[in-house]
């Protein structure tokens, strides 16, 4: 194999070429001068780098600019320490300009000339967790909100409901979850409620704010 030249012609045997062409994970050979000698075809599937351009440049100049500096550091902890291994996450830009978050597991050769690593995809998982996360602080605010709040489907039916709600009410979350705000809402005043909350639907309004009246559980207006 020529060096730079990202074929597999330097991995001993039939498995070991099979298993680099095949794996989902990201595999790659790096040299210590920074550059990538090799990478496996799953770099241009997630990517969309070919092999000739990952091997021609820096590694580093794909690694996010935020990102570059630990990048580089773990590269030299990991030569200088030999065989050591790590686990580092970090960012690396694609073809279209965007970036990914890979999570590298990496292990230097004994003499720390090369740099044999694998790299996962965790984008869209930490896009995932930071959703979840971002729901459960949401869900945490309301919930020990003073003020009564509520979630509603387009149809008006409630999907959620805080404790304030619920006394406010007279009901409790099991209660009211399944029914819709129209059947709490004083008779008198649902016709300028669902005018506004019609209009918010088809986007001709941002946001609303009405006065309007509940019916309490026990019968009583407030």
């Amino acid at each position: 194999m020529t060096e730079n030249s990202g074929n597999t012609s330097h991995v001993p045997g039939l498995v070991a070429d099979t298993w680099w062409d095949i794996s989902l994970d990201l595999l790659v050979i790096a040299d210590r001068r920074g550059y990538f000698t090799a990478v496996n075809p799953s770099w241009e599937r997630v990517l969309g780098h070919t092999a000739e351009t990952m091997t021609s440049r820096p590694y580093l100049d794909f690694v996010h600019p935020d990102d570059v500096d630990a990048t580089r550091a773990q590269a030299e902890q990991l030569l200088a320490g030999g065989s050591l291994a790590v686990d580092y996450t970090c960012r690396f830009r694609t073809a279209a300009g965007d970036y990914r978050w890979l999570d590298w597991v990496a292990r230097a050769t004994p003499d720390g000339e090369l740099l044999y690593a694998a790299a996962r995809d965790v984008t869209e998982f930490r896009k995932a967790t930071a959703s979840l996360a971002e729901g459960q602080q949401f869900r945490l605010a309301m919930e020990y909100s003073a003020s009564g709040m509520c979630l509603a489907d387009p149809d008006g039916t409630f999907v959620e409901v805080n404790t304030a709600f619920c006394e406010m009410i007279g009901s409790s979350r099991d209660e009211l979850v399944g029914t819709t705000w129209q059947s709490i809402t004083h008779p008198d005043d649902r016709n300028l409620d669902e005018a506004s909350a019609r209009r918010l639907l088809e986007g001709t309004l941002n946001s609303y704010r009405v006065l309007k009246r509940y019916v309490r559980t026990d019968g009583a207006t407030m």
